[in-house]
């Protein structure tokens, strides 16, 4: 499975697409915090259907990002950043 970002475009999502979205057969919310976007889980075939079927919604795949690593100490040779 692979995880989705769905973003609504609106002041208030409808509860019944909220509902429509954690009863679909696969999906599994993780993340709802935030009025309007929700992250799940869920089959690639399941969040097409969910495109289709919530126009006032975007489903998009999650993209990650690696967090920066540590940053090395410049030398005297190198001079100021």
């Amino acid at each position: 499975m692979a995880r989705f970002v769905l973003k609504f475009h609106g002041s208030n999502p409808r509860q019944a697409d909220v509902d429509l979205i954690a009863q679909t057969d696969g999906v599994e919310v993780l993340d709802h915090e935030l009025r309007g976007a929700m992250l799940v889980e869920a089959p690639p075939q399941a969040a097409s259907q969910l495109d289709a079927k919530l126009p006032d919604w975007t489903v998009a795949s999650e993209t990650g990002y690696p967090a920066p690593g540590p940053h090395r100490e410049r030398t005297a040779e190198e001079g100021p950043g």
